[in-house]
């Protein structure tokens, strides 16, 4: 199977206006600048980060119950 190279939306700017356009949610994403969108970035960055402490957290917590 031979992965395809579509890129991210952070560097092929036409993948990341069809994902703004084609959201599955009720409003689309709407980025219209370099800012806003370095902003998305930022925020999903931050966002992972915290998902990772609260498992960290979620299996420590366990881990001291057993």
């Amino acid at each position: 199977m031979v992965k395809a190279r579509k890129g991210t939306v952070l560097n092929n700017a036409s993948r990341a206006i069809n994902k703004a356009k084609g959201a599955r949610t009720d409003a689309p994403i709407r980025v219209t600048n370099v800012k806003e969108l370095r902003s998305l970035k930022r925020m999903s960055l931050g966002l992972k980060g915290g998902g990772n402490i609260l498992l960290g957290y979620d299996i420590y917590t366990r881990g001291k119950m057993i």
